[in-house]
């Protein structure tokens, strides 16, 4: 259980992380086109 709970945490944290980057990086991306 611990091992699921772990992982639940990583991938909570990396999505929280590439929303984060997908923000920041589709705004200029969508300004220079």
């Amino acid at each position: 259980m611990s091992e699921s709970g772990e992982a639940l945490r990583r991938s909570s944290r990396i999505r929280s992380k590439a929303s984060d980057n997908d923000e920041l990086t589709s705004a200029p991306i969508e300004n220079g086109s």
